[in-house]
Formats: C-alpha cells, structure tokens, sequence
C-alpha cells in the first residue's frame, strides 16, 4: 500500500491520496471493534478471546498467551485510530482541509502506518522474544494470523515493517515541513 499512495502521490492525486488513507483508514480500522469484546476478555479477564479467532495459525506447542495479550493492545489501538479517522472522515472541513496537503498526508500517513504497523506485529515481536531459537520455523510456517501456506509468518511479519518504514518515512517528511509552532490540522 505505501508504495502505491507514493506512485499515485507522484502523478498529482494528493488529495485522492488523503482521501483514502482517511476513509480506507476509518473503515479499516473501525471494523477491528468487532473483536474489542475479545480483547477485552483477553486483558481483563485472561481467557482465549482474541485469540480464538485472530490467530488460528500460532503453533500449538507453544504458550500463546504474550501473544494474545498483543493481539488485544493491536486491537485496541486499531478500533481507537479508527475512531479518530472516522471523526476526520466525517466532517466535510477536516476530512480534506485547505492549506498544506503534503503536511495533512503526511501527518495522516505517519499516524495510520506507525500505529497500523507496529500494532499488527506486536504479536509476532512477543512470541519471537519468547521463543528466539524458533525465529526462523516461525517464518516459514503458515501465517499466525491466516494459517494459510500462501502467506507465510515472513509475510505477516514483514508486511508491518514496510508500514512501520513507511510511518516513519511520513512522520520524518512531516518534520521537515513544518516549524516548531505549527501543526497541521489533521
């Protein structure tokens, strides 16, 4: 995704750009509420939750409960970044503003990539802590999250890099175009 806003960025389509990482973000992000009740039984309570659903691939020899209890924060943080997207999607002035576009993409992209990125690896970073010597087993197998071949842990694991990379390209963009007493309205 970071690849193609940048393709379609660089053919003059800002504004589409904006667009869609507000609303894609919004429904993206707000549609994770559909686990909170999960997460929820997850943190507070300590049972399966989130995890029943979410990561059907996670090897069953291990203990999964660090994992679990990252899926629960994933969700969290997506359901709250959704809120905020969809608040800016709804209102007619803020979901495209007038003024600096570059800052308002940026600022919107460092926010959805940072937080989308990290979030969904979470679970991948607590159970790679946990069990190291199985790092590369973990890359290979099928994908916690889908149990499919087709998408190996390699691939769940380093698609939320290129979104962190991404974040950070965004957030280090946005610093370099406004000074310490401006911020851009989201």
């Amino acid at each position: 995704m970071p690849f193609v806003l940048e393709y379609f960025k660089s053919k003059g389509k800002l504004g589409n750009c904006i667009l869609f990482v507000t609303i894609f973000g919004a429904v993206f992000c707000f549609a994770h509420g559909a686990g909170f009740l999960q997460a929820v039984d997850t943190i507070a309570y300590g049972g399966p939750g989130i995890c029943v659903p979410a990561l059907p691939g996670a090897p069953k020899d291990i203990d999964t409960k660090a994992m679990c209890d990252m899926m629960a924060i994933h969700i969290f943080l997506m359901l709250a970044m959704g809120i905020f997207l969809t608040t800016l999607a709804l209102n007619s002035a803020r979901r495209l503003p007038k003024g600096n576009l570059d800052a308002v993409y940026y600022s919107r992209a460092a926010l959805f990539f940072l937080v989308g990125g990290i979030s969904q690896d979470i679970p991948y970073f607590a159970v790679i802590l946990q069990y190291p010597e199985r790092f590369g087993e973990f890359m290979t197998m099928d994908g916690f999250y889908s149990a499919r071949w087709i998408t190996p842990g390699f691939t769940e694991f380093g698609a939320p890099i290129v979104w962190i990379v991404y974040g950070l390209y965004s957030y280090v963009k946005l610093m370099s175009m406004i000074d310490a007493t401006s911020i851009p309205m989201m």
